[in-house]
């Protein structure tokens, strides 16, 4: 039987704004897990704030950006 916390990955959803990167953060570091933020994925891969991507490719290509970061972690 698994113990409660015998699990490889966890993730966050939630709206914008919503401090899931500080709580992400907080969570691995109690846990002891590595951290991953696709924001900081997105960002470093493109070269372009999350707000530049917003503004000039729009919404759908940010989410296609973070689906396709998702497959890499």
């Amino acid at each position: 039987m698994r113990k409660p916390m015998d699990f490889k990955r966890f993730y966050l959803t939630g709206f914008m704004g919503s401090a899931k990167s500080t709580v992400g953060r907080i969570l691995a570091y109690l846990l002891r897990y590595p951290f991953t933020c696709l924001n900081e994925l997105i960002i470093k891969g493109s070269g372009m704030s999350i707000p530049d991507i917003f503004e000039l490719k729009g919404e759908g290509t940010f989410t296609k950006m973070e689906t396709d970061a998702g497959r890499f972690i």
